[in-house]
């Protein structure tokens, strides 16, 4: 993609300053990064002039150990910064991946960053926003400090201090208003919002040197508030440094972490030469006599509530009873006051496990529930290799099965806690809490269902599917009625995750639309009256909004679970929005984020990484042995093989839209092939490997697409649809293809489409049900497919292109069928790993029992994906985006007591 005189290679991550790419200079014949500046910025004249002339001063540093900025431009209406590419990783990855650093290590990096720093100041630059994601560790060995200056650059004159515009804070986070990444290293003048000097950048060098020395920050809290206050009023844990770190380091470290400026490090020039004179010193032992800069009294400043003490605490089956009996006695210590002020709420952080040997499922519904009275978590868990509702009684050391709820989804608890609802059987249910026979209310498609909340006007409140509006049904069963319906005039795909208030005169939900490319977390936040029928959008951007009865608003974004003051007799929220630390865990497909909030304010969530981190991609043998590519970490999704197993289409998210882009294997390149204007996903492979086709959209209308894989020439329309189609698979002869198509109510139907005749598609299975993922066998008889006909998504075989017969593989989960080489086997995706069976198509079809291959959790399902692996050629291994805790299989629920008291306390303090 050309930008200008620069080539766009990949891309490579994203700031508070906006996208960054590599890029190719022909000019010059180098590769370069690309930073393209936000809209909102670039359309600021005032800000942009100033920029502009902050930029051509950062310019003119021209230093070994500073990443160089070569230059701001524009084309095409777009602004972006030309700056040199460094290579390697930033030294917050090596803390990460490698904790405190080796002694030497650690004082030949600082030697080069307090050189690099020396030389800005002498011309009068400061970074401001001086941390280890900003200082980036060549595979040579050599220091590089990243965007110098640009802080104090994309400021405004009366913000200037403003660490919010730190320039490789996330956007998400940036428009939350959180700048926990950047607070940890602010100096206390900057804490305060006080003009900043070089001294500044001494204060956040000596931050940096401790946390190398380390492996720990030096300053930390779970919110900017707790950070700042640590910063302005604890000394550092001068203690914590190792016994073998020399006394001149340690004096060093104290004369740059002075709160008072005016006592502070004057000049980092004589923090190079102290450093120099210890690397050039013998090496000899630690002075045991060096001086502790520990405080003299414990009481000269408040003690903070360390973040090691606020992290969840594993109950291990060794200290399950023990630990039971704790929470039970913590519980009702915490109930009994709840009467009391805030201010003397406790909080408390636990954790519990699912039961022995089993993981919650990776699910694109919630798995978990809390009773309104905080008393019980209900979860889906494993047993007997079925997942079925377990619950837990916060006071019992050990979680009860619900006998009769086989394969649930989305389980929640009515007013009163005495009965869990869930979906199973394509069915709205419920169950007792204290066990007994489950009760259908009515119809529901089980995989198409988005959520559900039972208000205290005895109506329970469902999307009944993911392209509706909201339903209600009495808790006694009966009849459905619409409660939202989908406005198309503007736009309008999908209402879901509804949460009914308290006294049920109103109705949150996520609103999604065709505006939206990832309608999940670009949705928006809505509430309809049922007193009047109004709709009002609360907020722009996120997913799953629940109420909380201390008057606010929480839902989820790309950055995490946020808050905001809300006013429940007006319907509306009462100020900004504010990232909460906990991170829980999303599916990307759906929306359904994995925490649930109990009447009295005790948060219950499944811990899980953010949605949009950067990964690798794996090959995973048939044994289950991993081994990582080593191509670029890229926010990968649908990774697709081509026929001969040496390059892979994979969907990436860009600035503006997702789109296709092509990985040489052996050669580890990236080569993007399409751009825009709309997103393009699910790439799949033609037969000869020359062309990939893939779902786009052009002037609003949904389509299927090719072009050729190494990006000559240009795309070419296969077909146009009302909705957007998904290709499956090309037929051996390559003259067919699969496609799925979804009718308005998100039915899906298998159809085809010959590639070299008139390309007018024609039906092939069209059924009540909801088929998709069809892939055609090596010899062009059969076709394998997933279908809801049986009530939850199972595996098919039929004959093609028929007429024949019909074979159920799996009688439970199964998708992302894949064919062997040879036909003689069928690969699928399981909840925890990869299936087969063993296959035989004479004289009749028929298959074998399906088994386990390996158990693995996957990363990178989304909205229209339907691939989470790709089988090699010669079916001995899989490529796949890893998985993890943070994607599914995590084995944890956690809980925060006094939560809402602790929220009330951040929003209150934010807001000053």
């Amino acid at each position: 993609m050309p930008l200008g005189n620069y080539e766009i290679l990949s891309p490579i991550g994203a700031g508070g300053m906006g996208e960054v790419y590599r890029a190719r200079d022909p000019r010059l014949g180098r590769d370069v990064a690309i930073k393209v500046l936000p809209e909102a910025f670039s359309g600021d004249p005032q800000r942009l002039a100033r920029f502009q002339r902050e930029a051509q001063a950062l310019a003119a540093l021209n230093h070994p150990h500073i990443a160089a900025i070569y230059g701001l431009e524009e084309a095409g209406g777009i602004r972006f910064l030309v700056l040199e590419l460094v290579p390697g990783e930033t030294l917050a990855t090596e803390l990460h991946s490698r904790g405190a650093l080796p002694l030497q290590e650690v004082l030949e990096i600082s030697r080069q960053l307090a050189g690099a720093l020396e030389a800005a100041h002498e011309k009068g630059i400061v970074h401001r926003d001086l941390k280890p994601a900003n200082i980036k560790l060549t595979p040579e060995g050599q220091v590089k400090v990243l965007d110098f200056g640009l802080a104090k650059a994309m400021s405004s004159h009366t913000a200037e201090a403003d660490p919010s515009l730190s320039p490789t804070l996330s956007l998400g986070a940036t428009r939350a208003g959180v700048i926990l990444g950047t607070a940890a290293y602010m100096s206390p003048e900057q804490a305060r919002g006080k003009a900043v000097d070089r001294r500044t950048d001494v204060w956040a060098f000596g931050c940096v040197l401790f946390e190398l020395l380390t492996g720990r920050q030096v300053f930390s809290g779970e919110t900017v508030s707790d950070a700042v206050a640590v910063i302005l009023t604890r000394e550092p844990e001068w203690k914590s440094l190792p016994e073998a770190t020399p006394p001149r380091v340690r004096e060093l470290l104290r004369r740059c972490l002075n709160k008072d400026a005016t006592h502070r490090l004057r000049d980092m020039g004589d923090a190079r030469i102290e450093i120099e004179e210890i690397l050039a010193a013998p090496a000899s032992a630690p002075d045991s006599a060096a001086p502790s800069y520990e405080p003299s009294s414990a009481s000269s400043s408040p003690a903070p509530r360390s973040s090691a003490g606020r992290r969840p605490v594993a109950l291990g089956p060794a200290l399950l009873v023990t630990a039971a009996v704790a929470l039970a006695v913590f519980l009702g210590a915490w109930l009994g006051q709840r009467g009391g002020s805030p201010a003397g709420t406790l909080l408390m952080r636990v954790s519990f496990s699912a039961p022995p040997q089993e993981r919650l499922p990776r699910m694109n519904h919630p798995v978990l529930a809390i009773s309104p009275d905080s008393q019980n978590i209900v979860f889906i868990a494993g047993h007997d290799g079925v997942n079925q509702l377990f619950v837990r009684s916060l006071q019992q050391n050990e979680a009860t099965l619900l006998p009769g709820t086989a394969d649930p989804r989305n389980p929640f608890f009515s007013p009163d806690g005495e009965w869990i609802g869930f979906f199973a059987e394509g069915r709205l249910k419920k169950v007792p809490l204290r066990g007994g026979n489950a009760v259908s209310l009515c119809d529901a498609l089980l995989d198409d269902s988005r959520g559900a909340s039972w208000g205290d006007d005895g109506w329970i409140y469902f999307a009944p599917t993911f392209t509706t509006g909201i339903s209600r049904v009495s808790e006694s069963g009966g009849k459905v009625e619409a409660v939202t319906a989908l406005d198309e005039t503007k736009g309008e795909r999908t209402h879901r995750w509804p949460e009914i208030l308290p006294g049920s005169k109103g109705l949150l939900f996520t609103l999604g639309s065709i505006k939206s490319p990832d309608y999940y977390f670009d949705a928006q936040i809505a509430v309809k009256s049922l007193v009047t029928g109004q709709v009002k959008i609360l907020m722009e951007g996120g997913t799953n909004p629940h109420y909380l009865r201390s008057g606010h608003l929480v839902y989820a974004t790309a950055s995490g679970l946020v808050a905001a003051p809300f006013d429940l007799g007006k319907l509306e929220t009462t100020g900004p929005p504010l990232l909460l630390p906990e991170q829980a865990l999303v599916a990307t497909d759906t929306g359904a984020v994995n925490y649930s909030i109990s009447s009295g304010g005790v948060l219950a969530y499944v811990h899980g990484e953010a949605p949009n981190a950067e990964h690798a991609l794996q090959w995973i043998d048939l044994n289950g042995k991993v081994e990582l590519l080593a191509a670029p970490k890229r926010n990968y999704f649908e990774p697709v093989l081509s026929p001969d197993g040496q390059r892979v289409a994979v969907t990436i998210p860009g600035p503006r839209n997702d789109d296709i882009w092509v990985l040489d294997i052996a050669r580890n390149t990236l080569t993007r092939l399409t751009f825009g204007p709309a997103a393009a996903f699910a790439p799949l492979w033609t037969r000869d490997g020359k062309r990939v086709i893939y779902s786009s959209e052009r002037e609003n209308k949904p389509g299927l697409f090719w072009k050729a894989a190494d990006g000559s020439g240009v795309e070419e329309s296969l077909m146009t649809s009302p909705t957007s189609p998904t290709p499956d698979s090309v037929s051996p002869d390559g003259k067919t293809l699969l496609f799925t198509q979804t009718d308005p109510n998100r039915q899906g139907d298998i159809r085809l489409l010959r590639l070299d005749g008139d390309r007018q598609a024609r039906d092939f299975l069209a059924t009540p049900f909801n088929e998709y993922g069809a892939t055609i066998s090596p010899d062009g008889k059969w076709v394998a497919y997933v279908s809801n006909e049986s009530g939850t998504e199972a595996l098919y075989v039929q004959a093609f292109p028929g007429p024949g017969g019909k074979w159920q593989i799996t009688s439970g989960a199964g998708a992302n069928p894949q064919w062997s080489r040879d036909g003689k086997q069928l690969f699928f995706r399981l909840d925890q790993g990869v299936g087969k069976v063993d296959v035989r198509t004479t004289p009749t079809f028929s298959a074998s029992a399906p088994r386990m291959v390996f158990r693995a959790t996957f990363g990178g399902l989304r909205p229209f994906s339907r691939l989470l692996f790709s089988l090699s050629p010669d079916s001995r291994r899989i490529l796949s985006i890893p998985g993890g805790e943070g994607h599914a299989g995590a084995t944890q629920i956690n809980l925060v007591f006094g939560w809402a008291d602790e929220l009330k306390r951040r929003v209150a303090t934010a807001g000053k």
